[in-house]
């Protein structure tokens, strides 16, 4: 079962952005800077052949964790449109 952000939070878009003095379209931007920045970690150590280090999995895990909440993000705001 999956929920979006306004279920999960149990604020409107708009209050969520109050509370944190941001727009949408910065916490969009702000996760695919995330997520850039963790592939781009993730491909070096790739590189260094840590196929199974706790740090690869980690960033892994994160990296799945930011990918979902973007697109949460992004149907919460389509939602509104």
């Amino acid at each position: 079962m999956s929920f979006d952000l306004e279920q999960l939070y149990d604020v409107s878009l708009d209050d969520y952005c109050k509370i944190h003095n941001t727009t949408i379209d910065n916490l969009i931007n702000k996760t695919k800077i995330d997520i850039n920045l963790l592939r781009s970690h993730l491909r070096e150590l790739l590189e260094k052949d840590k196929l199974v280090e706790p740090i690869t999995e980690a960033v892994e895990r994160l990296l799945d964790k930011k990918r979902k909440h973007l697109k949460r993000l992004e149907e919460w705001k389509n939602k509104k449109i």
